[in-house]
């Protein structure tokens, strides 16, 4: 059983971290024994100072015999003090001589657009580069590893137009759900193994949880090489976080996936592809980040139900944006509103209608970007018509519901990575019988049955 040492502040023992860490870890049969010396506001230099209230502690600790040994400074002190923290690390390092390694924990930019970041007189990216900085050269400096626990909220900063509640209302201690995607953020990098396998633990939303630990492995993992997917699109994308759904469901699979999103609630595919609306920089970032498996384009499911032409126009123009930049295209074939809901009478529609008039754009736009197809669409309907099962669809008879995004991510993974749906795990979301159906009705429309041919007398 490995012996850890956290060394900080209440960065490390707010929300009791390290009981989280050490929960996730027995939970995943690799049990750790886990002490920490940890004071509010404390300094890794006032730690490392024979003067200090907090420096006997240490040298005690400093006599025992450590797996590992955490340090962590305080919030800012690395971004705008490197030398003296570097300094401060080198002293602490001086007293262990029993030990197999120092790990560094990162720590995380204060929340965008708060009073306590515009008090620092950095942005977020600037702030959170410095204490990346700071971090990694530390590590470097001692031979330790780095928990990138900051990279894992610049993630959730970059890639969710909403904001999990990672932080407290002070808008710089970790909330609950920050501490839990801290404290997967050390699985990974502690044990090795993907955070996509920790348990969620009491006060964590399970509709959340998969989220935080797909942050906290693409921070542990991010030089892993996977399949990479850049999902483009509006709500019926990041609702019940689907890119994340998809990732884990693939990664119990035995498929590494590294994807990234540039979403808007409502938003068009035009409007991505317009250099004068708000996300085509994210867009254009995002393209340049790599060379993407594939980019996911999903559409807003009024324009196709209005026969809106600028779909198309969106495609050419998408096609010559991002072209050179993946090796495929895919398109997310989305669903028809719920029956009898406003929004499908504010259409003039039927259910059918609907859903026949979405699965005719998409079908006719594959061939333009030689993609695949991701047929949710015809998954929704297989439940619909199939199974008179209704609670694919949320109360606003638009969004999926969390067993409506399972179904759809089940559609991804066997039309991008190739699986069969009867073989993907059950998510938290989804009760075990509604997904056996679910992962049952995306089988067949990946894989209908041959039609039998009438045989005559």
């Amino acid at each position: 059983m490995d012996r850890i040492l956290f060394i900080g502040n209440s960065f490390t023992y707010y929300n009791d971290m390290p009981s989280l860490f050490s929960a996730l870890c027995d939970s995943a049969g690799v049990p750790v024994h886990v002490e920490r010396i940890v004071k509010g506001g404390w300094y890794l230099s006032r730690y490392a100072d024979p003067e200090d209230e907090m420096y006997p502690a240490i040298a005690e600790a400093a006599k025992q015999e450590w797996d590992y040994i955490i340090l962590q400074d305080q919030s800012i002190n690395p971004a705008i003090h490197k030398e003296t923290f570097l300094a401060a690390c080198k002293s602490l390092a001086a007293m262990f001589t029993c030990r197999k390694k120092f790990v560094m924990y990162q720590t995380w930019a204060y929340e965008d657009g708060s009073c306590k970041l515009a008090d620092t007189g950095f942005t977020y990216e600037e702030m959170h580069e410095k204490l990346r900085e700071a971090y990694r050269e530390a590590a470097d400096a001692l031979h330790a590893l780095c928990v990138p626990a900051g990279d894992a909220f610049r993630l959730a900063h970059d890639q969710y137009y909403y904001k999990f509640d990672l932080y407290r209302a002070d808008a710089f201690h970790p909330g609950i759900l920050g501490s839990y995607m801290i404290a997967c953020t050390f699985f990974g990098m502690l044990t090795g193994k993907s955070p996509m396998e920790c348990i969620t633990p009491a006060g964590v939303d399970k509709n959340h949880a998969h989220s935080l630990r797909k942050m906290a492995h693409d921070a542990c993992f991010a030089d892993q090489k996977a399949i990479s997917i850049l999902h483009v699109g509006n709500s019926h994308t990041y609702f019940n976080d689907l890119p994340a759904m998809v990732a884990e469901m693939a990664h119990f699979a035995g498929v590494p996936v590294s994807s990234y999103r540039v979403v808007k609630g409502g938003w068009k595919l035009c409007q991505h592809a317009d250099p004068e609306c708000e996300t085509h920089a994210a867009l254009l970032k995002a393209r340049d980040m790599k060379h993407w498996d594939y980019i996911v384009l999903q559409e807003n499911s009024t324009v196709l139900a209005t026969e809106d032409e600028s779909f198309f126009k969106a495609l050419d123009a998408l096609k010559a944006l991002l072209g050179d930049h993946c090796k495929t295209f895919a398109l997310y074939q989305t669903h028809s509103f719920a029956k009898g809901s406003n929004k499908l009478r504010e259409l003039e529609l039927s259910y059918d209608e609907m859903y026949e008039k979405l699965r005719a754009a998409y079908h006719k736009a594959q061939p333009m970007l030689n993609a695949v197809l991701i047929p949710s669409g015809d998954g929704f309907a297989q439940m619909t018509r199939c199974h008179g099962r209704e609670e694919m669809v949320i109360h606003d008879g638009v969004h999926a519901s969390p067993a409506g995004t399972y179904l759809a991510a089940c559609l991804h993974c066997a039309a991008l990575l190739k699986l069969d749906p009867l073989t993907l795990k059950t998510m938290e979301c989804v009760d075990e019988p509604l997904a056996a159906m679910i992962r049952q009705a995306a089988h067949d429309v990946m894989f209908p049955a041959p039609q039998e041919e009438e045989i005559h007398a």
